[in-house]
């Protein structure tokens, strides 16, 4: 049985957006290519050093009485602002942080609320993401910027997008 898939690309800004989708479940793949066995792989078990840091200076951004802690290397390059997995936070950049500013970028990165050294803010309003990201951009007093989105934090880019579609 062969899958068959549909591409949806959509693209702003110049970036391109590629979702794929199955059209039969994972599953039936793995029962009809590989005879009903799944082979799981051993997770990664070691890593490289993390390299050192390029300097950055660290603060906070009152977002309604909630504050979010965020890191930025400054200088005159063009702003990258990463925005971190659900599970992580802006702590988790080590190895793009160095390579990012090498290649002549500023660094910017910021725990949402509940994460890292942000406060979680109230209960019933628990993901005004695009908000936060918007509050922050302002604080930093950014015009234009790249963003670069790992799992939950690219849904961010993509809630941006839905906003605000000039972006």
């Amino acid at each position: 049985m062969r899958t068959h898939w549909k591409i949806k690309v959509a693209t702003r800004l110049g970036c391109w957006f590629i979702a794929l989708f199955s059209v039969i479940p994972v599953s039936a793949q793995f029962s009809s290519e590989y005879g009903g066995e799944v082979k799981v792989l051993s997770g990664q078990q070691e890593w490289a050093p993390v390299p050192a840091q390029a300097p950055a200076a660290e603060g906070y951004v009152d977002v309604g009485g909630v504050n979010l802690w965020y890191w930025d290397t400054g200088g005159a390059g063009e702003p990258v602002v990463l925005l971190h997995p659900y599970t992580g936070s802006a702590a988790i950049w080590g190895y793009q942080q160095p390579a990012l500013v090498e290649a002549g970028y500023r660094v910017i990165a910021y725990s949402r609320r509940g994460h890292y050294k942000s406060d979680a803010g109230p209960q019933d309003d628990p993901s005004p993401y695009v908000d936060d990201l918007q509050a922050v951009v302002d604080h930093l007093g950014l015009e234009r910027f790249h963003l670069v989105g790992s799992a939950a934090g690219g849904f961010i880019v993509l809630l941006l997008i839905l906003k605000d579609s000039s972006v």
